[in-house]
């Protein structure tokens, strides 16, 4: 079984691992605007220059810029039969044209509180060296404050104001955009955001299968 998905939830809710075991468990595409555009920069055609110049001056791309590269990227042969989409979506504006390019079945909704998301974010640590991650419960290097690769001291990743920042702008202006697909009579599936990945990954498959 084969879906056209797109996932939302708040920063830190864990997409990236619901999106690793959907793209698993139904042979999905995934597609990410953020790796679009890393992407694209890398290619170093005269696109890739314009959104490096953007990046590099702290400048944020513009909706038309994102637009734009989506709607070729579903445009794509190896999206045609399934894919995941993941950072569009962020608001109902966008929501608007997203379904007149393609027919979406469901919307996955990763669903924790934003104080569950806090204290994650507060464990989480990475190395300023190599860019490998670790949390100091879930994934614990082998020796406590040192990266597993590269011997480099771990840094503490989360900055508090900063997160709730970006959760405030997500209730703001992406959370209305699951309402505007559900009055859009398109499907929405909540999966928990705090769940035991070695326990739970079937039952998250399982959600979007029923």
């Amino acid at each position: 079984m084969k879906k056209k998905l797109v996932l939302m939830g708040p920063p830190g809710s864990g997409k990236g691992t619901i999106s690793d075991i959907l793209i698993e468990e139904f042979n999905l595409t995934h597609i990410s605007t953020g790796n679009i555009l890393r992407n694209s920069v890398e290619k170093g055609d005269e696109f890739g220059l314009k959104l490096k110049e953007i990046m590099d001056s702290g400048n944020l791309i513009s909706d038309e810029i994102v637009d734009q590269i989506l709607k070729e990227r579903l445009s794509q042969d190896d999206v045609k039969e399934g894919f995941i989409l993941d950072g569009y979506p962020r608001h109902i504006g966008q929501a608007q044209k997203l379904i007149t390019w393609v027919e979406i079945d469901e919307i996955v909704v990763v669903d924790i509180t934003d104080e569950a998301i806090l204290e994650r974010l507060k464990g989480r640590r990475t190395c300023p060296k190599c860019g490998a991650s670790y949390h100091i419960k879930n994934i614990k290097p082998k020796v406590e404050g040192i990266c597993d690769f590269c011997g480099t001291k771990l840094v503490v990743r989360a900055d508090e104001d900063k997160i709730k920042h970006r959760l405030d702008l997500y209730h703001k202006e992406t959370e209305p955009v699951i309402k505007f697909f559900e009055e859009n009579r398109i499907k929405i599936k909540k999966v928990p955001g705090d769940f035991d990945i070695k326990t739970e990954k079937k039952k998250i498959a399982d959600m979007i299968s029923n």
